[in-house]
């Protein structure tokens, strides 16, 4: 597909480790990096290519501090099937970040959805090849304001989610799971799904989560100063997908997604089931969500694990659905009146009801529910499915 990716992935993964250990990269190896690249040329925007080539030589042959801002806007008006992201990254969430380069191949989005929920910013893509600052476990989108860069973000900048890693956990995980614990009539449709379906229904997933952090009363880039915190992001993490699985439940009934069922039992499933089994709830916002999940079904009456085995029918869950997210949605109308610092503490508070917070332990801990999950899993170990 691309024929030079390795050596594209290569070049830049050796200037990568030069620049984390302080070593200033070679120069043939810098010029050899943007040769390559532009051999891209007639498959990828060559707009983006001179803007990465000059940005490049900027900082490492020029020595000037590094500003990939003209990469990241011509990044964002790529159109191509295929195409590059590269420069220099750095997140808070993500410790191996550097000098960086990723190789992808765009996805289109179920129509039905796209016309119900249109947007623009959101672009699920099939990683094809990756440095290491990419591989990172837990890495699986990449936001504007992870690029090194001076200009300021727009709304229009958009957001990188990374589907064939949603793919594989699921394979490597969350079937199992559903496998070994679930009732046979329970995520009928989704144990039943081919490859190609699921990775339709990843692709589903992400557009709607990201389409949905950018609504409500505290919409997210806008509110990041509220919602910043673990607390925080593990409660927008459930409302969003709360409102997706919502979305498909009744675009199927309506008769306008055929796959609706099958997207809403694959979101309804990771959020649920998968997060507190592949890491830690008190380092893990996504863990801690699916904690708060499993916590407010209780709180409405519903019983998905019997001690045994999970039974849960998705479409008849759909008014409870709506009773949590309802309950979300009034709690961020409350806070959205409080000053930013009173809003925060009331969010860790409801985080801590909800999340497993072991005031003896002064951590998050995992619900008996996903703890014995793990040890009905136990052929399984922990330490392979945190590798996924």
């Amino acid at each position: 597909m691309i024929s030079n990716m390795d050596t594209i992935i290569s070049i830049t993964g050796q200037i990568r480790d030069n620049l984390k250990s302080n070593v200033k990269p070679k120069e043939d190896d810098v010029f050899n990096l943007i040769s390559e690249i532009k051999q891209l040329e007639g498959i990828v925007s060559k707009d983006l290519i001179r803007a990465f080539t000059e940005e490049t030589i900027s900082f490492l042959i020029e020595g000037n501090e590094p500003d990939y801002s003209k990469t990241r806007e011509y990044i964002n008006t790529v159109d191509t099937e295929i195409s590059f992201i590269a420069g220099m990254f750095n997140s808070p969430y993500n410790p191996l970040f550097g000098f960086e380069c990723i190789l992808y191949k765009k996805h289109e989005v179920n129509s039905s959805i796209t016309s119900h929920y249109p947007s623009s910013v959101v672009l699920p893509v099939t990683v094809l090849g990756c440095t290491d600052g990419f591989k990172e476990t837990m890495n699986v989108s990449l936001f504007p304001e992870f690029f090194v860069a001076s200009a300021p973000i727009k709304n229009e900048h958009k957001v990188f989610y990374f589907t064939n890693r949603f793919e594989k956990r699921n394979h490597l995980i969350t079937k199992p799971i559903l496998n070994q614990l679930t009732t046979a009539s329970t995520f009928k449709v989704l144990k039943s799904a081919s490859d190609e379906e699921i990775q339709e229904a990843c692709i589903a997933w992400v557009y709607l989560h990201e389409y949905h952090h950018r609504t409500g009363v505290l919409p997210i880039p806008e509110y990041l100063n509220i919602k910043g915190s673990r607390a925080a992001a593990s409660l927008e993490e459930l409302r969003v997908d709360l409102h997706s699985i919502i979305a498909c439940i009744d675009l199927y009934i309506n008769k306008k997604l055929e796959k609706g069922l099958l997207f809403a039992e694959l979101i309804f499933a990771e959020r649920l089931l998968r997060y507190p089994i592949q890491i830690d709830p008190h380092i893990n916002f996504d863990s801690r969500a699916s904690q708060f999940f499993y916590s407010f079904l209780n709180d409405v009456g519903t019983k998905v694990f019997d001690g045994t085995e999970i039974h849960i029918d998705v479409i008849e869950l759909r008014e409870e659905l709506e009773k949590i997210v309802n309950y979300i949605d009034m709690f961020e109308r409350q806070i959205s009146r409080l000053e930013t610092a009173e809003a925060k503490k009331q969010i860790d508070n409801l985080s801590k009801s909800l999340g497993g917070f072991s005031v003896e332990t002064n951590k998050y801990e995992r619900l008996p529910l996903y703890q014995t999950m793990i040890n009905i899993c136990e052929n399984t170990s922990i330490e392979t499915l945190i590798s996924h």
